[in-house]
């Protein structure tokens, strides 16, 4: 070598085996880093395998469809039951008109009839025709003593008479509030 020259390499042979170290350093890390690769990937795969996790997912989606299933009967059974609540506590309060109608019609008269009748929740008005008036005189006592037994009615009114001379008809308006 001359003098001239720098050698920045003092010792070759040195230079070589640190070389070759870091080298092997390098392969035992690459090794060490595939084997836990290798392992960590056979475990994950044991482990999804073995695990009762899918069984579970199928379970609990047979469960969930068994609960949407009984949710809608219980909710089908909860609107009926809650319907006919509601239907016998109309039918408790409405008043029985049938009844009604029976004790009215028997206070009348046979030669009297029912020309209109209006019926609500708070009272009754009838227009009763006849060719008597004794017949009209008596439907009205009926309907008198239907009030004054307070059977049916609270208070009642005569609305007005009429009488068709040309059909010898008589038509008398009633109309009562109900107890």
């Amino acid at each position: 070598m001359s003098s001239n020259e720098v050698n920045l390499l003092r010792n070759k042979h040195q230079n070589s085996n640190v070389q070759r170290n870091y080298v092997t350093l390098i392969r035992l890390a690459a090794a060490i880093c595939l084997f836990l690769v290798i392992a960590t990937e056979i475990t994950i795969f044991t482990l999804e395998n073995l695990s009762p996790l899918a069984d579970l997912q199928k379970k609990e989606s047979a469960l969930l469809h068994n609960l949407t299933v009984y949710h809608t009967k219980a909710i089908r059974e909860y609107l009926i039951s809650d319907r006919v609540k509601h239907i016998q506590a109309i039918l408790k309060s409405r008043s029985e008109f049938d009844i009604l109608m029976a004790k009215l019609f028997n206070v009348l008269p046979s030669d009297t009839t029912v020309s209109s009748l209006s019926l609500d929740q708070l009272g009754l008005s009838v227009t009763l025709t006849s060719t008597s008036l004794l017949s009209l005189g008596q439907s009205l006592d009926g309907f008198i003593a239907l009030k004054n037994n307070k059977t049916i009615f609270k208070t009642i009114f005569i609305d007005g008479l009429v009488a068709d001379e040309r059909k010898g008809k008589f038509s008398l308006v009633i109309h009562g509030n109900f107890l």
